[in-house]
């Protein structure tokens, strides 16, 4: 099973991006764009896991601290790739959100669960395999609560991804 490590916004800022991904698809002659069930912030690629895996993932989740975590989409940016542009919603630079990260890479590490350790660069991708001639670009801000960090399976059904939360732990409610 190939599973991930997800950060979930709230409804208000999961509006706001489908539009931006509007926005994209409709400067663009083709493209692969997430549906909206599948918007997310990824915080650890575990990859192709078996079930004592899975098991070890969801104590790491389980084991980490309360958050209340506020993060601010602040622009559209894209990573070129062979087959097209990869177009993402940018998260500004955040000590809470990159704490968060490191703590729950390091309960990865501790339950000696491999994941892709590249430096983390918090995005939300909106589009993959994108043609046109759109540019990167500052945007309104876009604030949100990390609602939960969810255990995520990956899978391909009827020719599309499927992401479905296995685990979930609930952010501090702030206020």
């Amino acid at each position: 099973m190939r599973l991930f490590i997800a950060a979930l916004l709230s409804e208000d800022a999961e509006s706001k991006l489908k539009e931006l991904r509007e926005m994209i698809r409709s400067s663009s002659s083709s493209g692969s764009f997430v549906p909206d069930s599948n918007l997310h912030l990824t915080l650890a690629f575990l990859g192709e896991c078996d079930g004592n895996q899975k098991e070890r993932a969801e104590e790491a989740i389980k084991r980490l601290s309360p958050f209340n975590v506020l993060i601010t989409i602040d622009r559209l940016g894209y990573f070129r790739r062979d087959d097209g542009k990869l177009w993402f919603a940018e998260i500004m630079e955040n000590r809470q959100l990159t704490a968060l990260h490191d703590e729950l890479a390091s309960e990865l590490r501790a339950l000696d669960l491999p994941f892709d350790s590249r430096k983390f660069r918090p995005h939300i991708t909106l589009g993959r395999r994108v043609i046109g001639d759109m540019k990167p670009m500052v945007i309104p801000s876009i604030k949100s609560e990390i609602v939960s960090v969810d255990l995520m399976l990956s899978e391909r059904i009827n020719g599309r991804m499927v992401y479905t939360p296995l685990l979930s732990k609930e952010a501090l409610r702030s206020g």
